[in-house]
């Protein structure tokens, strides 16, 4: 399969120190000293903050001139940007092709990775807890969380696979780009004075100028995928099933560790905006029928119903 985004291959996640693939446990070691749990406390108060803003009309009037002059700025500055014009050059490079997008959840397989190991494939996070166990590899890695990015930078530095997108927020953490790193340029719709929802989501058809912000790094991936022309998107591992309190705001509220994902993911604790983040499925379900393409779920169980659902052997006709 050719590289997508550059000409270097390798192995695929190497530690800081010198060459060797970091393992799961070494990076659950990393995370257990107290700083780690001081940081993601304050991110968790900082999203808290940041969505009482959201809510709060008389804080949005005075925010509103300030939010929207910084997106257009930003959007102006990426619109020029090596980034944006190598992600333009993909446009429906893929025509009629088919690919899959890999969730981090429990009925992930390593199994399954190898069946789609000659397949075009979307991954994210900490799908590389997996590497170790199969030859599989995403030809597209894609990271748009900004906690997940700050907390997992060296990860990120010592990466190499055959393309790999990530929020702008990285550029302080990735200053000596290689060739394979595609910054790519995700934020939500323009900040308004009508009240927010959850619901306040878009669709980018022009994701070399902006990706739309969906609360899954899964819509992120849907976006590039019918972008770049892919036909039929299956999804695979994206169980969709979080232990969860629910808020009156519909926001999921993960406590204590999680066990919804193949490996103890502590990124996935937090704030989850759930009816978010199943309006975004729908709306990808919508567009992606407009373009005469579709989205399928070969996830093996889970509770994502909106994608029709195929099992992993029709798909691959086995």
């Amino acid at each position: 399969m050719p590289s997508p985004c550059g000409k270097r291959s390798g192995s695929a996640l190497r530690n800081a120190k010198g060459g060797r693939l970091a393992s799961s446990r070494e990076t659950r070691r990393a995370r257990s000293n107290t700083n780690y749990w001081m940081q993601r406390c304050a991110v968790v108060d900082l999203a808290l903050t940041k969505d009482y803003v959201k809510r709060n009309v008389a804080v949005r009037f005075f925010f509103k001139p300030y939010m929207n002059l910084r997106y257009k700025r930003g959007d102006r500055q990426y619109r020029k940007s090596a980034d944006s014009s190598w992600l333009k050059s993909q446009h429906n490079r893929y025509r009629g092709k088919r690919c899959f997008i890999i969730g981090n959840g429990p009925s992930l397989k390593s199994s399954d990775l190898d069946l789609i190991a000659d397949e075009f494939s979307f991954a994210s996070n900490g799908i590389y807890h997996l590497f170790e166990d199969t030859s599989w590899r995403p030809s597209h890695y894609i990271a748009v969380d900004r906690y997940f990015i700050e907390s997992e930078a060296n990860m990120l530095a010592n990466i190499n696979l055959p393309c790999v997108l990530v929020d702008l927020f990285a550029e302080k953490y990735l200053p000596k780009k290689s060739e394979h790193v595609v910054f790519v340029n995700l934020h939500m719709d323009s900040f308004s004075l009508k009240k927010y929802t959850t619901t306040n989501i878009s669709f980018s058809d022009r994701p070399h100028l902006r990706i739309a912000g969906g609360y899954t790094v899964t819509y992120a991936a849907m976006q590039l995928a019918l972008f770049m022309g892919f036909t039929d998107i299956i999804l695979l591992g994206i169980d969709h099933n979080y232990a969860r309190e629910v808020t009156s705001q519909n926001r999921i509220v993960q406590r204590g560790n999680n066990e919804d994902h193949f490996f103890k993911d502590d990124h996935a604790k937090g704030c989850l905006y759930y009816e978010g983040v199943e309006y975004a499925y729908e709306l990808a379900k919508e567009k992606a029928r407009e373009k005469g393409a579709r989205i399928v779920n070969a996830t093996r169980g889970g509770d994502l119903d909106i994608f029709e659902r195929l099992s992993l052997e029709e798909v691959l006709g086995l």
